[in-house]
């Protein structure tokens, strides 16, 4: 048997559904299970999306193995150099980030959310540079966001919330010129709101709520012209809320209750009548019931 046709063999037996020579998607009906640091889900390296139903993830299994022995590119998935999208939300995963993972420098899509996954967001992440989609909410990750994820010039999507992250927001978040979503809530943020987001002017959805921000809120958000959910609540910002909030034309859901802020409801009744008419504006103080709008489940 030629390797070709081994490899076609080991894809029927995977439940890999083909399309010509290259594998597509990577098993919907069966459970895999990988252990220790030895990949026994082996897959070629044509292989372009990657969805797996469940995957048992202990230690290092997603490790770096460019070829097999002989030369031949049998790989873990660390190895899958032209993977472009890689799906394993929800699946239960457990331990830390691979660092080998920054070797698919192809891939356009990196989901990981609700997992159990802990430790910190590897730096080896800033060699994904074609990535436009990075999204790792829902798990217990720790320590400081990597400033070099303001490399990733090309990321639309930028979803990290609900983990365990501390730190400032890093300043270089705000070279990322073709963001358009930024979820950074519900962590243990500190420090100001960097005016360096202010550069962000794709941006759509801006979520910092649920953190521990202080100072005041940049006036120069006013420059974020697409910006359509700007979530600042339940952190310790001060100061006012800056009228210059109302130049946000396209602004449907503006939230800054629970925090600090001072002369509330004289603000909202000012920015009332600059908003857009179908803009929430969301301002209670501490003794009131927080009212909150469902986050999007697309990103």
């Amino acid at each position: 048997m030629s390797w070709r046709d081994g490899q076609r063999a080991l894809a029927i037996v995977l439940g890999l559904s083909l399309l010509g020579d290259k594998p597509t998607a990577v098993v919907t009906r069966h459970h895999h299970h990988l252990v220790g640091g030895v990949g026994l889900l082996q897959l070629p390296e044509e292989c372009q999306f990657i969805i797996l139903e469940m995957l048992e993830w202990h230690g290092r299994v997603l490790s770096w193995k460019p070829k097999a022995a002989g030369g031949r590119p049998c790989c873990t998935l660390g190895g899958l150099l032209q993977l472009r999208k890689l799906h394993l939300g929800n699946r239960s995963l457990a331990g830390s980030i691979p660092a080998g993972l920054g070797h698919l420098n192809k891939l356009t899509a990196l989901n990981l959310q609700s997992n159990r996954l802990t430790g910190a967001i590897p730096s080896e992440l800033k060699w994904l540079v074609n990535l436009q989609e990075l999204i790792l909410s829902g798990n217990q990750l720790a320590g400081s966001i990597p400033a070099m994820l303001g490399e990733l010039s090309k990321l639309r999507v930028l979803n990290l919330r609900g983990n365990q992250l501390t730190g400032a927001i890093p300043l270089k978040l705000g070279e990322l010129s073709n963001l358009q979503v930024m979820w950074l809530n519900d962590n243990q943020l500190s420090g100001s709101i960097p005016v360096e987001l202010a550069k962000l002017t794709k941006l759509e959805f801006l979520g910092l709520s649920q953190n521990n921000l202080i100072d005041t809120i940049p006036s120069e958000l006013n420059k974020l012209q697409k910006l359509k959910r700007l979530w600042l609540n339940d952190n310790k910002l001060t100061g006012n809320i800056p009228d210059s909030l109302g130049d946000l034309k396209n602004l449907v859901d503006l939230n800054v209750s629970f925090n600090q802020l001072l002369g509330v409801e004289e603000s909202k009744t000012a920015l009332k009548k600059r908003l857009p008419k179908h803009c929430k504006l969301t301002a209670q103080m501490h003794e009131l019931t927080a009212e909150l709008t469902e986050q999007p489940s697309s990103v």
